[in-house]
């Protein structure tokens, strides 16, 4: 009588689509990793190149290697599939245009879990493609409050937007998934999602992922429609600070971020697009003048206007302005 194949320890999802020059190095760093029990997910989102045939010809190679095709969804849809099959106890998420820098980087990251049975997410460092620089983390850290994380979330902080470069136990993502329809900001809108339920975040200094950023990559190409997923993005941001932080100490920072995404967003738009729910949230949650010491008096004159003429009219104005002045000089920015 034949028995099931047990589970896989980890379970690596890729979405792929139209990557058919990196895709084989993506997967080779993957199988050339030291640590081995592992399942490969290769998701091919409706390929109209060789990558859909590249994908199934590794999964013919090796048993690991489970292969879906399906029709152009987006990454978002593709990973969720992906996540949909996984049956291991961790997870992790490699782009098709990407690869791991060293052969160890599953091997000494996973070793982390072993060692502290409250660690949720292990981030490891990241590089760019033809970077002669380290990763910028030279010394391990770990956060076990959600005001910390939020903090080490902000911009540039040490706790990257990107669900790439993390690992995972799977328990985190039986609620969470991708949301459909973003264009952008779909990993840091999940990784705010990871944070609500993570117990122990461990920033590794161990390892490597390499980015390796691509004509068609979503962050190479802005349109209008981006812009409004990243001020969605935003917004959450805010709206998450608010729920987990009791004290509320980034308010103001969430507000002015948010309020520049609002006005970005309106630009980019020409008044063309409905802004009315972000407008409530914020009239909804506006710091007081007092608490605008981050971004000094520039902030505070913006919130005295704001109080003056409503949130509205600001946002009005300056989107006419920003226009006008673009118009009459002919610049794009």
């Amino acid at each position: 009588m034949s028995t099931a194949p047990s589970a896989p320890t980890l379970s690596i999802i890729v979405p792929v689509y139209n990557v058919e020059d990196y895709l084989s190095a993506c997967i080779d760093s993957i199988l050339g990793q030291t640590f081995r029990d592992f399942e490969l997910i290769l998701v091919d989102d409706g390929s109209t190149d060789r990558s859909g045939a590249i994908c199934d010809e590794y999964a013919r190679r090796d048993s690991r290697i489970r292969t879906v095709h399906q029709a152009n969804a987006g990454v978002s849809a593709a990973r969720n599939t992906g996540l949909d099959l996984t049956r291991g106890e961790f997870i992790t998420f490699v782009d098709s245009d990407d690869e791991f820098g060293t052969p160890t980087t599953l091997e000494e990251n996973m070793r982390i879990f072993r060692a502290d049975s409250m660690v949720d997410v292990v981030q490891f460092p990241f590089v760019y493609e033809k970077s002669d620089i380290s990763p910028d983390v030279a010394e391990p850290a770990t956060y076990t409050s959600k005001s910390d994380m939020l903090k080490a979330f902000r911009d540039g902080g040490a706790i990257t937007v990107c669900v790439w470069g993390k690992l995972y136990r799977a328990t985190l993502w039986k609620s969470i998934r991708f949301p459909a329809g973003m264009e952008m900001c779909e990993d840091g809108w999940c990784v705010l999602d990871i944070i609500c339920n993570t117990r122990k975040f461990y920033v590794s200094y161990k390892g490597c992922y390499h980015y390796r950023p691509t004509p068609g990559s979503s962050v190479l190409n802005f349109t209008p429609a981006k812009w409004l997923d990243m001020l969605k993005c935003t917004l959450k941001e805010y709206q998450t600070n608010l729920r987990l932080v009791p004290q509320k100490t980034y308010d103001a920072y969430c507000f002015f971020k948010s309020l520049d995404q609002l006005t970005t967003t309106s630009v980019a738009f020409d008044h063309k697009v409905e802004l009315t729910p972000f407008v409530r949230f914020l009239n909804s949650h506006m710091p007081p003048l007092r608490a605008t010491s981050i971004g000094g008096g520039k902030n505070k004159a913006k919130l005295f206007i704001i109080k003056a003429i409503g949130l509205n009219a600001y946002v009005d104005l300056y989107t006419n302005f920003v226009l006008h002045r673009k118009r009459r000089t002919g610049k794009n920015s």
